[in-house]
């Protein structure tokens, strides 16, 4: 991965727009985003300059609400607009660890 901020944010855009698309579309949306989400994750085990233990934890937990926002994973009885909000924060979180790491 050449820049990782630059996946983050596509997965932003798309979270952005997908919640109103249709259920095909909202399924293309989970898979784009979680083959970015891995990616991203093999990035930062690559890193030796980040705290990766904390930016692999802001993955998983995108990884998580994610999958809740879109009928794949468990929601814990959360609304899919709050699983929306946590995804954004823990990708905003990353993006902060990352750009600390240049």
């Amino acid at each position: 991965m050449n820049d990782p901020m630059l996946a983050i944010e596509q997965i932003l855009a798309i979270l952005e727009d997908a919640p109103g698309w249709e259920k095909p579309g909202q399924l293309a949306a989970y898979s784009c985003i979680m083959i970015l989400l891995r990616d991203l994750r093999e990035y930062v085990e690559s890193l030796g300059s980040i705290d990766i233990g904390y930016a692999v934890e802001k993955i998983v937990e995108a990884e998580w609400h994610v999958g809740a926002m879109f009928g794949l994973d468990v929601d814990n009885g959360k609304p899919v607009t709050q699983h929306h909000v946590w995804a954004l924060g823990s990708l905003q979180t990353l993006s902060n660890v990352l750009q600390q790491a240049h």
